[in-house]
């Protein structure tokens, strides 16, 4: 396996619904994962989604039913202090926007990561 860019790698966020999806793409491009972490390095700018088997306890996983996928086929997962602290790190994105970061995948550690430098308005 090796790392790899994939077309489609691509996590969107909605700062004022605090709102992260995560579109199929990915997800497919993981393996279609039963759970998932969000990862958060501020030293490194980066966000990652992770793959993870099973949930433990005092975990921050997310389960992916890919039945159940919004009707833009993304997970979406709401969580005020993850955009809040992704807020305070990139600084400048409003409230009223969409954003867009791109990625890649990491075959060999079962993630997608996303540079925060990569972040695009994509809609008011």
């Amino acid at each position: 396996m090796t790392d790899s860019i994939q077309t489609g790698t691509i996590m969107s966020i909605d700062p004022k619904k605090h709102r992260i999806r995560i579109y199929k793409s990915t997800l497919h491009a993981l393996g279609d994962p039963m759970y998932i972490q969000l990862l958060v390095s501020t030293t490194r700018r980066i966000v990652a989604v992770k793959c993870v088997d099973k949930v433990m306890s005092g975990d921050q996983s997310y389960r992916v039913n890919s039945e159940m996928l919004g009707p833009d086929n993304s997970c979406e997962i709401y969580s005020c202090s993850f955009i809040k602290e992704l807020c305070s790190v990139v600084g400048g994105l409003e409230a009223n926007g969409t954003y867009r970061m791109l990625g890649k995948i990491i075959e060999t550690q079962r993630m997608a990561v996303f540079a925060m430098d990569t972040i695009q308005r994509v809609e008011n």
